[in-house]
C-alpha cells in the first residue's frame, strides 16, 4: 500500500470491496470515504506498489490488465495500466527506488528475452541485470540501509557493494521484510529483518549490526512470522503473526499479536490490538498520518474490520526528517493566518500539508498555499473554519511519507 496523489492505493488478492458491490481487480484506491477501481485492475495478485518519478508502479503475479498483456510489472498512465520495459517472465515480489533508479525483485529470470536473475534495474525504459549470478532464490524484500541496497530471500540477506552482491550472513528461513531504523540511540541505524526464521533467542525478527545478526530489545517468541516492516522517524512498526514478550527482561509475559511498534530504546508494544483468530498482517502503510494495516483479519478488538483497518491516532507527531534543518510556525497562536517556514538540505518536491484536530481527525475546511525560495518552503495557512483549540500539522513528501509534524494553537 502507498499514498499517492492524496489517495491510498492497495494491492492484493481481493477482487471486490467488502460488500461485493464494487469490482476491484487486485488493486483499489481509497479517497477517505470509499473504494474505487484503478483502471481495469489485473487478472492476478498485486504484490508490490511503489512511486517512481511521481508515477505509480505495480508488480505481482498478474499477466494482464483487462485485455492488455502486461508481464508482472505495470505503470499507471492516463488512468490505465501500461507495460514497463516488456516486463518479466515470472512474478515480481517487491520494488524499491534507490539512487533515483527503480529496482524490482522476484522469481523472474528474464525480461524481453534478456537474462535478469531475480533482481533488475530499470534504465532508459529497459530492465537490466544487477550482477546477480550469486542470487539463487527469489527476492522477497528490498530496502536501503546506510547508503547501500539490501535484498532478502530464502536463508539469506545480501548487500550490493558497488556492482557485487555480498551475503551478510545466512538465516534458517525465509526473509519477507527489511527496514532501516534508528535503534538504541538517536545516532545509529540498524537493519531490521523479518521472516519465518529462527535466530536464538529471537524468532521471526532480528537486527543486523554491521557485522552480525542481533536480537531486538525484547524478542519475539516461537513460532513467529513477520511479513511487514514499516519504519517512521520515531517508531518501527511490524506486522505478521507472532507472539511478543510484552515485558522486558526476566519474567517475560507472552502476548499473541499481529502488529507491534517500538521506539528507540523501548520494548515491543503490541498496541493493544486484538486481531481475529488465525489472522495475519501482510502490509503496513500510512494514510493522512495514520497507520494502515492490511491482511486476513475480520475484527480488531471486536470491531468489524474486513482485511484492512486504519488507526484513529496519528503516527509520530513531532517527527522530523533528516532532510529538515529548521522550521518555524508563526504567529503562534494563530489568529487569522500563520506561516510554516521549512528549511531543508535539498529542496522539497511537491510537499503536502494536512491538519488534524486534537483527537486525530483530519480537518478539510482550511485553505493553504505553498511557495519555494531556494532551500526554504513556506506554507501560508488560513484559519477559515478552524475553531479555537489545539491542532497538529503534518507535512508529507511527494511519496506521501511524513517529513515534519508538530502542534499549534488557534486563539
Amino acid at each position: 500500500m502507498v499514498q499517492f496523489q492524496n489517495e491510498l492505493y492497495v494491492g492484493g488478492k481481493f477482487t471486490a470491496n467488502g460488500t461485493g458491490s464494487t469490482t476491484l481487480n487486485h488493486i483499489a484506491k481509497w479517497n477517505g470515504t470509499s473504494w474505487s477501481a484503478v483502471g481495469s485492475g489485473f487478472d492476478e495478485e498485486v504484490k508490490s506498489l511503489v512511486i517512481f518519478n511521481n508515477e505509480l508502479y505495480a508488480g505481482g503475479v498478474f499477466t494482464h490488465s483487462g485485455a492488455t498483456a502486461i508481464n508482472h510489472v505495470a505503470k499507471l498512465s492516463g488512468g490505465n495500466w501500461v507495460e514497463v520495459g516488456h516486463g518479466f517472465n515470472s512474478n515480481v515480489n517487491c520494488m524499491y527506488v534507490f539512487l533515483d533508479a527503480l529496482y524490482a525483485g522476484g522469481s523472474f529470470s528474464s525480461s524481453n528475452g534478456l537474462p535478469v536473475n531475480k533482481i533488475a534495474k530499470l534504465q532508459a525504459g529497459v530492465w537490466s541485470e544487477v550482477n546477480s549470478t550469486l542470487i539463487t532464490s527469489e527476492v522477497k524484500a528490498i530496502t536501503e540501509h546506510l547508503g547501500s541496497l539490501y535484498i532478502g530471500m530464502l536463508s539469506n540477506v545480501m548487500k550490493l557493494n558497488g556492482a557485487t552482491w555480498t551475503s551478510i550472513g545466512t538465516l534458517n528461513g525465509q526473509v519477507f521484510a527489511l527496514g532501516s531504523f534508528q535503534y538504541q540511540s538517536n545516532t545509529t541505524k540498524y537493519l531490521y529483518i523479518g521472516g519465518d526464521f529462527t535466530v536464538s533467542p529471537s524468532f521471526g525478527i532480528c537486527t543486523y549490526t554491521g557485522s552480525n545478526y542481533g536480537t531486538p530489545l525484547n524478542p519475539y517468541l516461537q513460532s513467529s512470522k513477520v511479513y511487514a516492516i514499516y519504519p517512521t522517524f520515531s517508531k518501527l512498526f511490524t506486522g505478521g503473526q507472532f507472539t511478543v514478550s510484552a515485558t522486558w527482561g526476566a519474567g517475560q509475559t507472552r502476548v499473541s499479536s499481529n502488529i507491534s511498534q517500538k521506539a528507540y530504546t523501548t520494548p515491543w508494544d503490541t498496541m493493544s490490538a486484538a486481531f481475529s483468530a488465525s489472522a495475519t498482517v501482510f502490509a503496513l502503510g500510512t494514510f493522512d498520518g495514520r497507520l494502515v494495516a492490511g491482511g486476513t483479519f475480520t475484527t480488531i478488538n471486536g470491531v468489524a474490520c474486513t482485511n484492512i483497518a486504519i488507526r484513529s491516532t496519528l503516527v509520530g507527531i513531532d517527527e522530523v526528517s533528516e532532510n529538515i534543518t529548521d522550521y518555524s510556525f508563526f504567529p503562534s497562536p494563530m489568529l487569522d493566518k500563520s506561516t510554516l517556514r521549512i528549511t531543508s538540505k535539498t529542496p522539497l518536491k511537491n510537499p503536502s500539508l494536512s491538519i488534524f484536530d486534537n483527537q486525530g481527525r483530519l480537518i478539510s475546511n482550511f485553505n493553504s498555499s505553498v511557495s519555494f525560495v531556494n532551500d526554504q518552503t513556506e506554507f501560508e495557512i488560513k484559519r477559515d473554519g478552524l475553531a479555537t483549540g489545539l491542532y497538529y500539522y503534518v507535512v508529507s513528501d511527494e511519496n506521501g511519507m511524513g517529513i515534519l509534524s508538530d502542534k499549534f494553537i488557534v486563539n
